[in-house]
């Protein structure tokens, strides 16, 4: 045989994923619920009036703060 078979390289091992997630469900008291369901709504309207004053100022769109 003329040609020879060239030599395989070391294998390369992929790093595995970089972040982590966690999958559960919480089971709320009635107290806790409506305590997060408070906290829902507040951050909710933190959020809105922001993205209302951004899009008040054209800057809906930019990145950055």
């Amino acid at each position: 045989m003329g040609k020879r078979l060239r030599r395989i390289g070391d294998p390369v091992i992929a790093a595995g994923p970089a972040g982590v997630r966690i999958r559960t469900r919480l089971h709320l008291t009635g107290a806790e619920a409506d305590a997060l369901a408070a906290v829902d709504e507040f951050l909710g309207s933190v959020y809105r009036t922001e993205l209302s004053g951004r899009v008040g100022s054209g800057r809906a769109g930019s990145p950055g703060p």
